[in-house]
């Protein structure tokens, strides 16, 4: 076993619990040079939310007003380039209408015209989607080849099946056609017209092993 792998196994080891993980990890990564890139990637590689990467972008970017976080200036190259120290890093994204930091209509937009080629975190595996309907077509920026779990929910407040959402679901198998397990969830009052657009994704797929709708 060679020595990043010796360190591989010892920060797995060490898996700290929910409340203490990130923590843990920040104190690792400033310990020492060699643990610093190894607890970077377990520190970012499951997000709750899209909020922990847009607050290590300069804070003359962005602000939390009334719970939402928005841009007060244009993205810039810059920052963009701190973005790419952490996007490969993330492997697992779980977005909730719980969150207690919405994000803001200027940040979906900015980050669907990004720089460099998509996705946006191009070593994702595990996706959680849950956005207004104005944000559901950013999704496309977040699907990856790789990607093997993939959830979507449309709890959200305000969300309606319109014309810029439906063509989305067709779209998503030939951008993620990897997927194994798959959920896709809604309010009540959808209902069919819910689980109708979801057939489309599942008559893709070729290596599903669980489905879930609802």
């Amino acid at each position: 076993m060679n020595i990043p792998e010796l360190r591989w196994k010892i920060f797995e080891l060490i898996w700290a619990p929910e409340s203490t993980r990130k923590k843990t990890f920040l104190a690792l990564a400033l310990t020492c040079k060699s643990f610093t890139e190894p607890a970077l990637d377990f520190l970012w590689r499951e997000l709750d939310g899209l909020d922990p990467l847009i607050r290590c972008l300069p804070p003359s970017l962005w602000k939390i007003d009334k719970q939402e976080l928005k841009f007060q200036r244009v993205m810039m190259l810059d920052d963009w380039s701190i973005f790419f120290k952490y996007n490969c890093r993330v492997s697992s994204l779980k977005m909730s209408m719980f969150g207690l930091v919405r994000v803001g209509t200027e940040i979906w937009d900015a980050l669907g015209c990004p720089p460099f080629p998509l996705p946006l975190l191009p070593n994702l595996t595990t996706l959680g989607w849950n956005s207004p309907d104005e944000a559901f077509p950013c999704i496309r920026s977040f699907v990856t080849q790789t990607l093997t779990t993939l959830t979507i929910g449309t709890y959200y407040s305000p969300f309606s099946f319109g014309p810029r959402v439906q063509p989305i679901l067709s779209w998503i198998p030939a951008l993620c056609p990897s997927v194994s397990h798959f959920e896709f969830h809604g309010d009540e009052e959808s209902g069919d017209e819910e689980s109708g657009d979801a057939s489309i994704a599942l008559q893709s797929w070729s290596h599903l092993i669980s489905v879930t709708t609802g």
